[in-house]
């Protein structure tokens, strides 16, 4: 497990992001998205597909802990329930030349482990309407599907060494 930061220019801005592996993520606030890389018996991971391929997740509702926001979004976004959910680590964001005051300067995003408990069919998003496409990738192809950079590539080793563990 290491940390590991990159920049990268989005939409005229410089931004910093640095992968923070840790189990104690409570520290690391605000927090903007909860992301879960979501594992089926067959050791395999969930993405989703709207735009691009991803792992799902979104943004906390007001008074939801990360762990609950993580479970309404992936039935929300993949209708799968979990359980065991295991934190991964924070990714810091943090804009270096922010020109928006309503955009907060540093903000965090967590990512955990879970195990899938059930898989139900498919159906619209109630918050978008949209119908994402869902699929089971190993370990080793997730970097194919998901480009993340580094940074993904960084999570998903730690993902596999905390799934592993999780297996013993």
């Amino acid at each position: 497990m290491a940390k590991f930061t990159e920049k990268s220019n989005w939409e005229g801005q410089e931004i910093t992001y640095t992968w923070l592996p840790t189990l104690d993520i409570k520290n690391y606030v605000p927090v903007t998205q909860v992301y879960g890389v979501c594992v089926n018996d067959e050791g395999k991971i969930l993405i989703v597909k709207d735009k691009r391929w991803q792992i799902p997740g979104g943004t906390p509702e007001q008074g939801e802990t990360a762990e609950e926001t993580l479970q309404r979004e992936l039935i929300e976004e993949a209708q799968v329930e979990v359980d065991k959910l295991i934190p991964l680590g924070v990714q810091e964001v943090r804009y270096l030349n922010n020109p928006n005051k309503e955009q907060r300067d540093l903000f965090y995003q967590y990512r955990y482990l879970a195990m899938i408990t059930k898989i139900n069919p498919t159906q619209p998003d109630p918050a978008t309407g949209r119908e994402y496409e869902r699929k089971f990738v190993s370990f080793d192809e997730i970097d194919e599907y998901v480009k993340w950079g580094r940074i993904g590539i960084e999570m998903f080793k730690d993902a596999r060494v905390a799934y592993q563990a999780m297996k013993k």
